[in-house]
């Protein structure tokens, strides 16, 4: 059920705030508290139903209001959900994590996941302006990642950051329809604990005890890689004892 639903048909404030259009079709919409938010010009016949404060969530400023119910009382209404008439169940999106700025082009509709994730992602120093893309400085590519269900995935290296970042929009479509398919990792080797390293054109040698991964170094070679490991689980092994009869 949309905001505007509830409220009594046809109610308006008496006094609406102060507007002023600072450019061709954008409308700045003075608040309390010293601070304004900016709306689309077309926008402002609905705005100005309303008397608009400002209120803080999450260290991020944004612009409420309050209307009589249908049914009594007052109902709180957040002006972006006002503009996008966002049903129950789903979250809207600032794209430049400006909560004050709330031109069409600047708001969308999203699932809760998604909005904590480029909230996430926003609070985070990037690389990339698009979240789940960052540029790998040793391959020299732009790197595209998911999360699903607390896990990390990697979905692989791109020249081109926007099909690094479409990579990033197929996973997260999938997982959100419930047919996200995790890649599979491949071995390289037949030993266990050696992986090729693609971008440094050797071979990683790693072994794991005791529930700790100790990595023994690169080699140019397989074969070197392995040699590494068995002589290194050689030392970790239990010395056996002869038993006395």
């Amino acid at each position: 059920m949309s905001d505007i639903s509830v409220i009594k048909p046809g109610w308006r404030c008496k006094v609406p705030n102060e507007h002023i259009e600072i450019a061709p079709g954008i409308t700045r919409v003075t608040l309390t508290c010293g601070r304004y938010t900016l709306i689309d010009s077309s926008d402002w016949p609905l705005v100005s139903r309303f008397r608009w404060c400002t209120y803080v969530a999450r260290k991020t400023y944004y612009a409420i209001a309050c209307a009589p119910r249908v049914t009594g009382g007052r109902h709180p209404i957040k002006l972006h959900r006002l503009l996008t008439d966002a049903p129950d169940g789903l979250e809207v999106d600032h794209c430049d994590g400006d909560g004050l700025n709330n031109r069409r082009e600047n708001i969308r509709v999203v699932s809760k996941r998604i909005n904590l994730h480029n909230q996430r992602n926003r609070e985070l120093p990037k690389s990339s302006s698009y979240p789940g893309v960052c540029w790998h400085r040793a391959a020299g590519k732009w790197m595209s990642s998911c999360k699903v269900n607390k896990t990390h995935y990697s979905l692989g290296l791109f020249d081109d950051e926007l099909a690094a970042y479409e990579a990033v929009r197929l996973a997260t479509a999938a997982a959100e329809a419930g047919t996200f398919v995790p890649p599979k990792r491949t071995y390289t080797a037949a030993t266990r604990g050696v992986y090729y390293w693609k971008i440094g054109k050797c071979w990683r040698a790693e072994i794991s005890h005791q529930k700790q991964r100790f990595y023994l170094g690169f080699f140019p070679t397989e074969e070197e890689a392995s040699n590494a490991v068995a002589e290194a689980r050689k030392g970790l092994a239990p010395a056996r004892t002869r038993r006395s009869i």
